[in-house]
């Protein structure tokens, strides 16, 4: 049995369309894919720097007398430049000193004044 004019009709109005969703979402995947091939060298170098930065901020594993790290310090272990190290610091819950410049701590061991349990 042949297909009448009619079926061929609504056929050529919806196999455009379908084909052009179908091509549309295989783009779509396409970029997502390349998105995270490029992005997960990041994101690995990064949770290993975070991991090294919460390390540094330990006060456990600060030198004797020190309560505090400097950015300059922080950004030359990790090899990242100042911007990313307090992009990073931030991630790690880690806050800059109210009082002396460029100098860190984890907000766990340091709250900031306000924040300080009586």
């Amino acid at each position: 049995m042949e297909p009448d004019a009619n079926t061929i009709r609504q056929m050529s109005v919806w196999i455009p369309l379908i084909s052009a969703l179908v091509g549309g979402v295989i783009a779509i995947a396409g970029q997502l894919v390349v998105h995270w091939i490029k992005e997960c060298p990041k994101h690995r170098l990064d949770k290993k720097r975070k991991i090294m930065l919460r390390k540094m901020l330990d006060p456990s594993k600060m030198p004797a007398r020190t309560q505090w790290r400097k950015l300059d310090t922080l950004s030359r272990v990790i090899g990242a430049s100042h911007d990313e190290t307090k992009r990073l610091l931030f991630e790690i819950e880690a806050r800059g000193s109210t009082g002396d410049q460029d100098v860190w701590a984890l907000i766990e061991h340091k709250p900031l004044p306000s924040e300080k349990e009586d």
